[in-house]
Formats: C-alpha cells, structure tokens, sequence
C-alpha cells in the first residue's frame, strides 16, 4: 500500500513541476514580447490629412496572431474615434493608437450587426506587423457598414499606392 502511495505521491510531484516550467515558459515568452513590442514604439505620422471622416468606435483587443497573449499596452475597451489620414490608421483617444498604413497586413469586417439602442455596428479586423509578430487589433465601430466601408476601402487603397511606389 505504501508503495501505492509513493508512486502517487511522485506523480503528482512530477505533473506539477511539468506545469511550472510550462507555465514558467509561457510568462519569459510573453515578457520577451513585451520587450521586443516596446523596442519599437508607435510614433504618430505628422502632417497627414484626415481622407475619411471618423467615425466612433471601441478598441476591443489587440492579440498576437497565433498567440493567446493579449497585448496589454494597446488600450482595450476605449471609446473613441478611428479614422484613416494618408498615413495611418488612427484611433483617438485619450491614448491614441497608430498603426502606419505600411504596416497593415489586411484590413476586413468579421460581422455587422444592429445593437440594442437601435444603431449599427460592424466589428472591424485590422492585421498588422509590429516588431516581427503579426498582430490583429478587432475595432467595434459604431456606423454604417458603407462607412466602415470607406476606411477599409482607404487602407487599402493606401497600399496600393505604397506598393506601387517601392516598384
């Protein structure tokens, strides 16, 4: 019997030290990307003139694609207004996000739909490169969707130009 035990007793010694240098693991990765994120800041694009009038919209998250770490830097949950300049896409708030329009990967909507209070909103999926990792920022705007329509329209267009140009 006591054997029994012993062999239990190890284990469940072993399943927890498993758990520990997993878990150990995961938070080093997640700090180093942290770091890496913090090594190469977003600085506004001055001088850049509004193309498409803003319209209000919530940051949701912004997470790293393939990841389950979200990145807590990027202000999650805030009101605002997102609008797209010649640029950068923009979303104003008290501390704004700026993603340069050459760093966007793709820009789409993941629903449309009609809240409670009667008005629209689109939930909008922005796919960007920051630092080496591939990042996904998911915006709950609150317009028409042929408003939204006109951001994602304008992104990529941008991109275009900016392609164009390196060719």
């Amino acid at each position: 019997m006591s054997l029994a035990i012993t062999v239990l007793v190890t284990v469940v010694a072993v399943a927890t030290l498993a758990v520990v240098v997993v878990v150990g693991a995961r938070a080093r990765a997640i700090a180093a990307l942290g770091r890496r994120l913090e090594a190469e800041p977003l600085e506004p694009v001055s001088g850049a003139p509004q193309l498409v009038p803003a319209v209000p919209a919530v940051h949701l998250r912004t997470l790293v694609s393939g990841r389950d770490a979200c990145l807590v830097e990027l202000p999650a949950g805030v009101d605002g207004a997102l609008s797209v300049t010649g640029r950068e896409l923009l979303l104003t708030t008290d501390t704004p996000l700026h993603v340069p329009i050459r760093r966007i990967l793709e820009a789409g909507y993941l629903a449309s739909f009609e809240g409670l209070d009667g008005r629209e909103g689109v939930l909008l999926a922005v796919v960007w490169r920051r630092a080496g990792e591939r990042l996904t920022s998911v915006f709950l705007v609150r317009a028409r969707r042929h408003d939204v329509e006109k951001i994602r329209r304008e992104i990529h267009l941008r991109q275009e130009r900016s392609e164009a140009g390196k060719a």
